[in-house]
């Protein structure tokens, strides 16, 4: 039991059961901390997360109890029925129906702070579902934490998938994972009744649903036998696919689907809801047969494994490392790389860690506004409190002790939150639904819910304000005696000296919380719009895209690939809009499929050495006028290269940084780890264009033409004189010339852009809208705080006009209050906004964190609207009638 003790889940909820009451067994509380300790690290051998969860719902409930058996019930409120027992409810529902009554006697205030409440506890917990949906919860396989991703990796920051070599040689000599599998996800085309369409496929090994711990609900997962090449292909699909193409799951074994024109027999059906795997979504799951390797490369294969149980993560890249060691002699002749090693990462961080700072940056801006909201609503009640002095001692002067009073603010302010954390509930999976469909593409967004863990935190974020709000005006009270109360209530200022310093603490805690929310969503914005500023280096004007494939059964070789391209630009360029059609293998922004290893035969690589990189891009005729790229130096492809030497054009920020001093056409390369290939010569190069992502630093890339290199798949281009070609043309003329191919993902080049930059603006927009409800709720702080002060001291307002007092001193008082109490928050919000810088750096583009421009604006915008909300207050001071003040004394 000490080892259970000794950790912090199970330390906590022994100290709070502590606090039950006297009466509460000694016997029974240890009962119940073993029974906590016991099941904890029961699910503690199933992973962190799942003990997670199992004690913050449990601690969380005792936290429930304790205040129900504490406070609610209140000392001497439990009464006995004519047989002796207590009867401890009578008195709850009491004070409950009390504490209604008062709040409805005041329904200004209690809509404002249930409204409030609501609105950021429903922010807070849909966030924060979406967190723990992504970042915390385990992935939904057997075991998961077991599971890993092995790369190929040759620096700190360049990883990619393994090759056949690679993969087959983890199977052969690794013994630190007990199964292992690949995954290549793209898409294919399914030949249909009517027509073909293109499909999203995920192409696995054999072993793949076994390592992910997948049981099928129909048929039977794939075998051993099934990826030896030359068997027949087999599939699996999930339930939705099965029950849409077939009439049900049951009945779709042994059909057969045609994918690239090959037939495929369906073998297995996957459990309902399980159509993501590994991050991959698909509705259709081939076998991927591996051929014989000539060569080190390609590296297109996701591999995934499962560690076996006594195996750390460093004990496997230990092994891992005597594997690469192994591979490299045997294949340094395609391969020359030795600083390349297979590296795992576990599957659930690979899978969300490009999201990990931007999902920390949106929990701390939802979090800062909830703390905006509290500091906002806390005020409330402090002004509540004080207007019901009078009803307080009269209460007390009836023989209502210090803790009765007490309980009777804490009952109301509870009641206050667990309304408004109910609402909140219903926002916040309304809001969930919304970030979810608007969200861009994240890793496990789909897997997002409003589960019990999130209800625990709502009703956490409920129950943690409302003793906030119970406790504060009571501690902030007066001390004096209930009859000098009576005498002097609403005659004078009542406030003491701490309600007055907690008061404009919360104004200035509200805008120290709200200038780092405004500056990190103007940094984002401004980040956002620097994106969109880059220069593309070609025309996306009336321009449409579209992917097509080629099975290779029907276009076996590259003679007839070329054939068929050929015909298809022909085709589209015989339609009167049409101005130009063409087609790439790689499509700017983020559309560079392919990247390839090569080495300049000038200066050649090291020995062991890692050879260059850069985007490889297979073009078609007339590629360069049709996306206007210029010609900068040389010339393009023509019809003698088609059965000439291999030449390539590239970009110029390819030639200035492989040839800085020196001329770059004819420059020579063997590509591929190749050299007993011919080598490729530079014939020309061209303007710079982004393969790698808007904002990327690496703008090489390598074109080579389609005569030479005949790709199966590619994007189809069409760009028409004026608007934008129509995809139902674009779709028959294909279907024309061949009735088995399919074009999928038609887009404009300007929702291209658009989706480049999905990430940053949805991050940008998120923090934007809880910034300016932020803005709004400091500047309400701060109005409210000064129209109570003007309330309250509206005799010494009176008096002072009553003296002759000029109406701009009284204006310059409230004002220099209010911005008093602003410009402390803001000072402290600045050195917040510079503490926190680092965190968003990695979001932001051409835009530094500390940005003195931006966080100068920020400042400036709060004031003047710190200026505005104290402007009302004090201009209504101003209009005080000093006879009308006096005559109420």
């Amino acid at each position: 039991m000490s080892k259970e003790l000794g950790n912090f889940s199970v330390r906590t909820y022994s100290l709070l059961t502590k606090l039950y009451p006297r009466e509460f067994n000694s016997t029974l509380r240890a009962d119940s901390v073993a029974t906590f300790a016991e099941e904890h690290a029961r699910l503690r051998s199933q992973g962190r997360y799942a003990s997670f969860a199992y004690s913050s719902r449990n601690i969380v409930a005792l936290i429930g109890e304790i205040i129900r058996m504490r406070l609610i019930t209140p000392p001497g409120g439990r009464r006995r029925n004519t047989n002796g027992t207590h009867q401890p409810y009578e008195s709850i529902l009491r004070e409950l129906r009390m504490a209604l009554r008062s709040l409805l006697r005041t329904p200004g205030f209690s809509a404002t702070a249930i409204a409030t409440m609501a609105t950021v506890i429903g922010a807070t917990t849909a966030v924060f579902s979406v967190v723990n949906g992504i970042l915390l919860q385990p992935l939904p396989y057997a075991d998961s934490e077991q599971l890993v991703r092995v790369y190929q990796q040759n620096s700190p920051t360049n990883r990619f998938g393994v090759s056949t070599v690679d993969f087959q040689g983890i199977q052969q000599y690794t013994n630190s994972l007990s199964s292992v599998a690949g995954f290549a996800g793209g898409e294919m085309t399914l030949a249909g009744p009517d027509r073909s369409e293109r499909v999203p496929v995920g192409r696995v090994t054999p072993d793949w649903f076994n390592v992910l711990g997948v049981t099928l609900t129909h048929g039977r997962a794939f075998q051993s036998a099934d990826g030896n090449p030359g068997n027949e292909p087999v599939v699996i699909v999930t339930d939705a696919f099965a029950s849409r193409r077939f009439e049900s799951a049951s009945q779709a074994i042994g059909e057969t689907l045609t994918l690239n024109g090959m037939p495929h027999t369906l073998v297995g059906v996957l459990p309902t809801g399980m159509e993501a795997m590994a991050g991959f979504k698909a509705d259709v799951w081939p076998v991927l047969q591996l051929n014989e390797p000539q060569r080190r490369g390609p590296f297109f294969i996701r591999a995934i494994g499962r560690m076996r149980n006594e195996v750390s993560l460093e004990d496997l890249t230990n092994d891992l490392r005597s594997v690469s060691q192994l591979i490299f002699p045997q294949w340094s002749d395609t391969f020359s790389d030795e600083n390349a090693t297979l590296v795992p990462f576990a599957l659930r961080d690979n899978m969300v860690g490009s999201v990990k700072g931007a999902m920390g940056m949106l929990l701390g801006a939802v979090g800062f506004l909830m703390l905006i909201a509290i500091a906002n609503v806390g005020n409330l009640f402090m002004a509540r409190s004080t207007v019901r002095q009078r009803e307080t001692a009269i209460r007390a002067s009836l023989g209502a002790s210090r803790t009765q009073l007490l309980y009777q603010f804490f009952v109301e302010s509870l009641l206050l939150t667990a309304i408004a954390g109910g609402i909140g509930i219903v926002l916040a999976s309304i809001g969930l639904d919304a970030l979810v469909a608007i969200g861009p593409a994240i890793p496990r967004l789909d897997e997002v819910g409003l589960d019990l863990t999130a209800l625990a935190f709502a009703a956490g974020i409920a129950g943690a304000s409302g003793l906030f709000f119970g406790v504060t005006p009571f501690v902030t009270g007066r001390t004096e005696s209930p009859s000098q109360t009576l005498r002097t209530a609403g005659r004078t200022n009542s406030d003491t000296g701490a309600a007055k310093a907690m008061r404009s603490a919360l104004v200035s805690i509200e805008f120290a919380l709200a200038l780092p929310l405004l500056a990190t969503a103007a940094l984002l914005f401004g980040s956002l719009a620097r994106l969109h500023k880059i220069p593309l280096g070609f025309d996306d004007d009336n321009t449409v895209v579209a992917t097509l494939s080629l099975p290779a059964v029907d276009y076996p070789d590259s003679d007839a690939r070329i054939a068929f391209w050929e015909t298809a630009l022909e085709a589209l360029q015989t339609v009167p809009n049409f101005s130009n059609a063409t087609f790439a293998t790689g499509l700017p922004p983020d559309g560079g499929s392919m990247s390839n290893n090569f080495d300049l035969l000038e200066a050649p690589v090291a020995v062991g050495q890692s050879e260059h990189v850069a985007p490889w891009i297979t073009v078609g005729p007339s590629f360069f006028e049709t996306m206007e790229i210029p010609l900068l130096q040389g010339r393009l492809p023509d019809q003698a290269d088609a059965n000439g030497p291999p030449v390539a054009m590239v970009s110029r920020a390819w030639a200035n940084r492989y040839f800085p001093d020196r001329e770059v056409l004819g420059a020579q390369f063997y590509e591929g780890g190749c050299r007993s290939c011919d080598p490729t010569t530079v014939i020309g190069v061209v303007g710079n264009v982004s393969f790698m992502g808007i904002g990327s630093d690496d703008l090489t890339a390598v074109y080579r033409p389609h005569s030479q290199f005949a790709p199966s798949r590619a994007y189809v281009i069409v760009r028409a004189h004026a608007g934008l070609p129509s995809a139902a043309v674009v779709r028959e003329k294909i279907f024309e010339l061949d009735r088995g191919l399919a074009l999928s993902r038609f887009d404009t080049f300007e929702k291209r852009l658009s989706d480049s930059v999905a990430r940053p603006r949805y991050w940008a927009t998120l923090v934007a809208v809880f910034a300016v409800v932020g803005v709004v709720l400091a500047g309400i702080g701060v109005f409210g705080v000064l129209s109570y002060f003007v309330t309250r001291q509206m005799k010494e307002i009176g008096v002072r006009v009553a003296l002759g007092a000029d109406p701009r001193s009284v204006r310059n008082l409230v004002v220099r209050r209010g911005m008093v109490q602003a410009l402390r928050g803001l000072a402290v919000g600045v050195a917040v906004a510079l503490g926190l810088g680092k965190s968003i750096d990695s979001l932001l583009y051409e835009v530094t964190a500390n940005d003195p421009a931006t966080l100068g604006v920020v400042s400036i915008t709060l004031a003047l609207i710190a200026l505005a909300a104290c402007y009302v207050p004090a201009h209504r001071a101003t209009q005080v009638d000093p006879t009308a003040v006096l005559s109420q004394e």
